[in-house]
């Protein structure tokens, strides 16, 4: 009976992390994985990545390696859009993941000129360099 819980516990789980994606429309693409996963991201943890941010026609707006320096931030923490918020979650290092973010997850309707138009859906490449963990949760 408990063995049958939990498998209902962990299928719900899956169908309504499927159904939130549906509902965002969030799109995550894993390009590249390591074969072994030490530590995955999670929420307070600080994201060493790059990344390459495009238009749905194809038209690039920003990349990190263009500037030869990864980009920081700290996940959860309201520092980047909720596309990269929800996309980069439970990622490994040395991942390589393709997400298509809709306007609601975006710059919404009001974009980021002159750069980014309102409604963009925003194509995104981003490989997870390294994981900082806060040091009272290694």
């Amino acid at each position: 009976m408990v063995i049958h819980y939990v498998y209902l516990l962990l299928n719900f789980n899956v169908i309504f992390e499927t159904l939130a994606d549906m509902k965002s429309n969030l799109k995550i693409d894993v390009k590249e994985k390591p074969e072994s996963c030490n530590r995955k991201s999670k929420k307070g943890d600080a994201l060493h990545v790059h990344y390459k941010g495009s238009l749905a026609d194809g038209t690039e707006f920003d990349s990190s390696y263009n500037r030869n320096q990864p980009f920081i931030f700290t996940i959860g923490a309201g520092q980047v859009i909720g596309g990269w918020e929800s996309g980069l979650l439970n990622m490994c290092e040395g991942e390589i993941r393709q997400l298509i973010i809709p306007p609601e997850l975006g710059y919404g309707d009001r974009g980021a000129p002159p750069v980014i138009p309102p409604h963009s859906t925003l194509h995104f490449e981003v490989k997870l360099l390294k994981i900082d963990r806060p040091t009272n949760e290694l």
